[in-house]
């Protein structure tokens, strides 16, 4: 990249400011040179049109020290600034350039604010901001991003395990399991958290999406931590090895009667006393013949 100062410019050449600058802006039009200028510096950074592509294509998978971009391409770190954030804005890039000289993609803040929340153990937007050197307002549309993303996960489901909301919102469980306490505590959606088998379980309600600034709650949500109460946390419980009797002894009938008896306790363990009843079932019809079918012990 080069730099012309227009005010040196002018003086050499011993014509006006204005004068100057428009003859430059025409020159560099007919060049088709890609040009940004800075008002504060009266400065215009040149470049040319495959120089910007390699570089719009970093800036769309790589995080970068300013310093360091700077000294590559010869202009200085605030010059540099410029030309970035002209680019943001420009080709709408996800990325932005902290209060720490770092130019980071929106992939990257997702990571480091999913293990500063993880650190932290709670969910606290100014404190969590500053550690990442961002406005509070992008974190806050992060953060928004992604309860939404665990209200869908968990929305079609009576009852989900934390793994799979941590797949499906592309952070670890303790951030999940984070993330579904603050929902649960904002009321943003209802349920309880069974820690045993590290299970969601939903009440028959609808959900809230959390389309509302954080920021009108900002007491509430910079104050909430780990331990903040949520709703009684009720763990499946375990279904004794004695209801795999009626099946095994009275095949599809002893089947329905099980799941219908423990269904609400263990949904999971239901389906398979069912699906117990049927194979024993169709094993006492092969062995025994048609009759047997509803009555094997006959």
């Amino acid at each position: 990249m080069k730099i012309i100062n227009l005010n040196e410019e002018s003086s050499r050449l011993n014509l006006s400011f204005e004068v100057t600058s428009n003859s430059f802006k025409n020159i560099l039009k007919e060049k088709n040179a890609i040009s940004f200028y800075n008002f504060d510096n009266s400065e215009i950074i040149v470049s040319d049109t495959l120089e910007i592509k390699r570089l719009l294509d970093r800036l769309k998978v790589e995080d970068f020290q300013m310093a360091l971009l700077s000294k590559e391409y010869g202009i200085s770190v605030s010059q540099m600034n410029l030309v970035v954030n002209q680019l943001i804005s420009q080709y709408s890039l996800d990325g932005i350039i902290n209060s720490f000289g770092e130019y980071i993609t929106d992939n990257s803040i997702k990571t480091r604010l999913g293990k500063i929340i993880e650190e932290d153990e709670n969910i606290d937007l100014n404190k969590q901001s500053l550690k990442l050197g961002l406005p509070s307002e992008k974190v806050e549309k992060k953060i928004i991003k992604f309860e939404n993303q665990v209200i869908s996960a968990i929305k079609p489901f009576r009852q989900i395990k934390l793994r799979d909301i941590s797949h499906e919102i592309g952070l670890s469980e303790k951030v999940s399991l984070i993330f579904l306490k603050w929902l649960i505590a904002n009321n943003k959606i209802s349920g309880s958290i069974d820690m045993v088998n590290e299970v969601f379980i939903k009440e028959r309600t609808e959900f809230t999406s959390s389309a509302s600034s954080l920021t009108q709650n900002s007491d509430s949500y910079d104050s909430f931590t780990d331990t903040q109460p949520i709703q009684t946390i009720v763990p499946i419980t375990p279904v004794t090895v004695l209801w795999y009797l009626a099946p095994i002894f009275f095949g599809i009938i002893g089947g329905i009667i099980a799941y219908v008896m423990v269904v609400d306790r263990n949904p999971d363990d239901a389906k398979y006393l069912l699906l117990s009843g049927v194979i024993t079932t169709v094993v006492y019809w092969l062995l025994f013949g048609g009759f047997r079918i509803f009555y094997p012990l006959w």
